[in-house]
């Protein structure tokens, strides 16, 4: 009988925890059921898919085995309190390995069909993503899964999140087809290695220690594996130029929210969104530096090209009224990711 990872996560926020969450994001009871109720499928969607490979899954699983699933005991003071920020920090590097280029894609999905503005759904991501990677991470340890195993166990999830993600997610996280109500094998699964349980530590939140290196590294590693085979020249041009499709899209994304902008109110509208799209800069950034130095040709073209139309952008309506104030700090993030993707 498979899990229902869904069903975990959803216990995980109950009764005073999503109370404190609510409080976290300013929404009411109702506002906050329905925002976690869109955005806990499709998180689980999102490791789906990295499931659906090899690499993926075999990545995923050295994130899993770093992570201290401890952060589940005491998810209450998380939202809210003192830790809040150093949660919302490490989910943002969660969502950034796990979505890339597509995570304003997400959010926007997400901001639609709860009515709830970017911001907000942003926030609420970077809390949930701690939350279900510790459930994953703790089910990998009582199951004493290896590589196979989590991807039969993510596999498995299809008839659980099958109409419970808001409509078009499927399709933008790219597992329609895995969500059917039997179980899909993950490719060229390798064999599964001897069960373990989780190494024993602390059952203090992860958060206490600050996010250790050793995690902020593997998720660098979960998205650079998300399209790289190592050792394997052909799968990294592969890579490369999927990449560069991601960054294309991320591309159109913050040219479209900075050509909105006239005044104030529309750089606080559009911030959300740059928000969004810079954490989906981080993670390819991240994926580029693993690449291969002559694998790096396509994503330094497509950066190359955007550059001088983006700084002519940013110089354009930093010019109106109350823009600099609210966009310079993002704007200038997104400026120097680009020019370090540019070389």
């Amino acid at each position: 009988m498979t899990v229902n990872l869904l069903e975990l996560v959803q216990s995980q926020l109950s009764g005073s925890v999503m109370s404190n969450l609510g409080g976290a994001l300013g929404t009411d009871k109702t506002e906050t059921a329905n925002a976690v109720a869109a955005a806990a499928p499709s998180l689980l969607g999102g490791l789906m898919k990295q499931g659906s490979t090899d690499e993926g899954a075999g990545a995923l699983g050295s994130i899993l085995d770093k992570f201290d699933g401890g952060i589940l005991d005491n998810l209450g003071s998380m939202f809210g309190g003192s830790k809040q920020g150093g949660m919302m920090d490490l989910g943002g590097n969660l969502l950034g390995g796990l979505f890339g280029g597509s995570l304003g894609k997400v959010t926007d999905l997400l901001a639609k069909a709860t009515g709830l503005a970017g911001g907000k759904v942003g926030s609420l991501l970077k809390m949930l993503a701690p939350v279900v990677f510790g459930v994953l991470a703790k089910q990998k340890g009582i199951l004493g899964l290896g590589v196979a195993g989590l991807a039969k166990l993510l596999m498995g999830q299809g008839k659980f999140l099958k109409g419970m993600m808001p409509a078009g997610m499927g399709e933008t996280l790219g597992i329609n087809s895995l969500l059917g109500g039997s179980e899909v094998k993950a490719q060229a699964a390798p064999q599964q290695s001897a069960p373990r349980q989780s190494a024993p530590g602390s059952k203090g939140s992860l958060l206490s220690k600050l996010v250790p290196l050793a995690l902020v590294a593997a998720v660098g590693v979960f998205a650079y594996n998300k399209y790289v085979a190592k050792n394997d020249v052909q799968a990294s041009d592969t890579g490369a130029a999927a990449m560069s499709t991601e960054l294309g899209d991320t591309f159109e994304n913050i040219s479209s929210s900075l050509g909105s902008v006239t005044d104030k109110a529309s750089a606080e509208a559009a911030l959300p969104s740059l928000e969004t799209a810079a954490a989906g800069l981080s993670g390819i950034a991240t994926s580029a530096n693993a690449l291969p130095e002559a694998a790096r040709g396509p994503l330094r073209a497509v950066a190359s090209k955007f550059l001088p139309t983006l700084q002519t952008t940013v110089d354009k309506i930093m010019g109106f009224g109350g823009v600099r104030e609210v966009l310079s700090p993002i704007v200038g993030t997104i400026l120097e990711k680009v020019k370090g993707l540019a070389g």
